[in-house]
């Protein structure tokens, strides 16, 4: 029996409006603004050439990318990037990465803005709670966030350990990257989730590939394996939601072994992946110790 291994793949993408919990309960609380002379100052303790270097490598997807990956690491089951337009002349003004994860404390803030390199995903390979891969480790991913725009404000919700959730922001500047600016905690009692929105202001571009139907599928492409491996997550971009399940399902073939007869069943990103064609995946599955029957 001959098998045909796909080469050309293309993930699915689910046209679907995204709900509005997240939107309704994140940033209508969350609409603080940071007055530094108000505000704590934390100092970053890092060459700030080595931070300008952060801010002007990445293209626009990979850094959506890694602050869509500082939510997932939080333990976010959805994550909705969305984007704001100019009334008046339509362009780009805002961009959000709004997740319901757990988000941090402001006792952490410090810590975690404090310094580059320190981060506790360093030490940790699973998240604490749900026991997920963790992505980011040095805490550089933030800073990519200024490839998009001059000003970047973290808008935080976390449960404390007196089970109160404390509301606070994070503001950093594109002119002054080694000065974070956070605020005192509140502690609405109306704000019922955890959660963080990163806010993205000043753009200086259109990133019309940020929306594009050619970004969409490298966003599917950098989230499905995780999407895959953890079925309960959402990402929702511009309100399309990456949805590879319904594309990447498996290819049952039946291989030789030793033993007899085994049925395996691969998923199609693997193949995409690390397979070119029919003698690739041959050779793979020689080393694994396997053969395709009927060849």
């Amino acid at each position: 029996m001959k098998v045909c291994l796909p080469i050309i793949f293309k993930f699915e993408i689910a046209k679907k409006t995204p709900t509005p919990i997240l939107r309704s309960r994140i940033l209508i609380p969350m609409s603080l603004s940071i007055d530094p002379s108000k505000a704590k100052k934390i100092t970053v303790d890092v060459e700030l050439d080595f931070v300008e270097k952060q801010t002007t490598r990445a293209d626009p997807i990979q850094a959506v990318s890694e602050l869509i990956w500082n939510s997932l690491d939080a333990e976010a089951s959805e994550v909705h990037v969305e984007f704001e337009f100019n009334d008046l002349a339509g362009g780009l003004s805002k961009i959000y990465i709004i997740d319901n994860g757990t988000g941090f404390s402001h006792e952490e803030a410090t810590s975690l803005f404090g310094k580059i390199g320190g981060s506790w995903k360093r030490q940790k390979r699973q998240t604490p709670k749900l026991r997920r891969m963790i992505h980011g480790q040095e805490g550089k991913g933030r800073y990519k966030a200024f490839s998009l725009g001059k000003s970047v404000e973290w808008k935080v919700r976390h449960l404390n350990e007196n089970d109160r959730i404390e509301v606070f922001s994070l503001g950093v500047l594109s002119n002054s990257l080694k000065s974070v600016f956070v605020t005192e905690p509140t502690y609405p009692e109306n704000v019922v989730e955890t959660g963080v929105v990163v806010e993205i202001t000043d753009i200086e571009k259109q990133f019309k590939k940020l929306i594009s139907d050619e970004g969409i599928q490298e966003f599917s492409e950098i989230f499905a394996p995780y999407l895959i491996n953890y079925k309960d997550v959402q990402i929702v971009i511009n309100g399309e939601r990456i949805n590879p399940s319904e594309a990447v399902g498996g290819v049952p073939f039946i291989v030789e072994t030793r033993g007899g007869l085994m049925s395996l069943m691969f998923d199609l990103w693997v193949w995409c992946k690390f397979l070119s064609g029919t003698r690739a995946a041959k050779a793979l599955l020689s080393r694994m110790g396997l053969k395709l029957v009927g060849d």
